[in-house]
């Protein structure tokens, strides 16, 4: 084990950013000011919430449905960011949430949003874009006014990709490909870069392709993949049984239909305990791929301050995050279905054994 790595009984560790109490309440501001009603229309499928008001406000249910608790800056940017980036990640996770759900309104809706979405990106905004787009479209503004070029273009390069998979969608049969699908259009790959950002780190494309670090990319985000979809798996039967409902797209489902390791299951409860059994391995194999990455620099003589290092430490604090988040953030609280929820080790020392979900 590399010495800057935690003992695999307390990895990964989380950790609360200092000025989270600060963040959450500018965050709260931030959202409760959305004027997003051209695009929060009465068809919008938010569930157990309302649409925006008269006013255009996003009302007080939606602002607590969309998690606006401190455990979203651990969840979706590095803990011990600079405070203005990682509010600026913040605020990009509000937008792209909302982003995600209004994609799942209607089909219409959806195609809509993308077009504008791409001539944001490519910088050609349409003169009458959506409030939500709109926001976007100022949030890329703040990207690249506190960003080098390289950077920004990662950025939406990412938003690009991520946005191309909603378009096209997938549905695999088989672990391994899901987990190859939902990287990308699961919207990891972007909010692990823009948790970079958060950092105020820099690793270029080239750097992320080297065989390490693109393993341990993969792999810590393949257990977000594997909490979001033991999180979320009863909120989404619920989308599914609603009128105009779509097929989920959830690991559990895919193992409850196709089986995993030449097993068939039964029930979803088994196929949760499956998980979080396949969560402990991919750990195990998640901290010994750290170690290795971690070594061979040491072996090169990277230094310290390097970016590259500095990623691999914050990388463990953005899973752990996560799963912090989907337990506690009533985004998933359906009423009798408690999330399978697992210990969270805090760094400096105790856990977080029973957290309770937001009401």
């Amino acid at each position: 084990m590399h010495p800057d790595l935690p003992p695999l009984n307390r990895f990964p560790l989380a950790r609360e950013h200092s000025r989270s109490a600060e963040m959450i309440a500018e965050a709260n501001l931030y959202f409760s000011n959305l004027k997003l009603q051209t695009t929060l229309s009465p068809q919008a499928r938010f569930e157990h919430i309302q649409t925006a008001d008269s006013a255009g406000l996003i009302p007080k249910s939606m602002q607590q449905y969309y998690h606006l608790t401190d455990v979203l800056t651990e969840a979706l940017a590095c803990p011990n960011g600079p405070y203005d980036r990682t509010l600026t990640i913040t605020r990009a996770a509000i937008l792209f949430f909302i982003a995600d759900d209004y994609m799942d309104s209607t089909f219409e809706a959806k195609l809509n949003f993308l077009r504008e979405i791409k001539n944001i990106l490519n910088g050609h905004p349409d003169p009458g874009v959506s409030g939500l787009a709109r926001e976007i479209r100022d949030l890329f503004k703040t990207f690249a006014a506190t960003s080098t070029e390289p950077e920004y273009r990662q950025y939406v390069r990412v938003t690009h990709e991520w946005f191309r998979a909603e378009e096209d969608p997938v549905h695999p049969t088989d672990i391994s490909a899901y987990l190859k699908m939902r990287r990308v259009n699961g919207g990891a790959y972007q909010f692990t870069t823009f948790a970079r950002y958060a950092a105020g780190i820099y690793v270029s494309d080239e750097q992320l392709s080297d065989p390490l670090l693109s393993r341990c990319l993969d792999l810590g985000i393949d257990i977000t993949i594997f909490e979001n979809d033991l999180a979320s798996y009863e909120k989404e039967i619920v989308h599914e049984k609603q009128p105009n409902g779509r097929p989920i797209l959830n690991l559990v489902g895919l193992i409850l239909r196709h089986g995993a390791d030449d097993r068939q299951f039964t029930t979803a409860l088994d196929v949760k305990l499956f998980l979080r059994t396949e969560i402990e391995r991919y750990e195990e194999i998640f901290h010994a791929s750290l170690s290795t990455a971690l070594s061979d620099m040491d072996d090169k003589g990277v230094p310290k301050p390097d970016h590259r290092r500095r990623w691999l430490y914050i990388l463990p604090y953005i899973i752990s995050g996560n799963t912090w988040w989907g337990q506690t953030c009533g985004r998933y609280n359906i009423p009798g279905k408690p999330v399978l929820r697992k210990i969270i080790h805090l760094e400096g020392g105790g856990d977080i054994i029973e957290p309770e979900p937001m009401q």
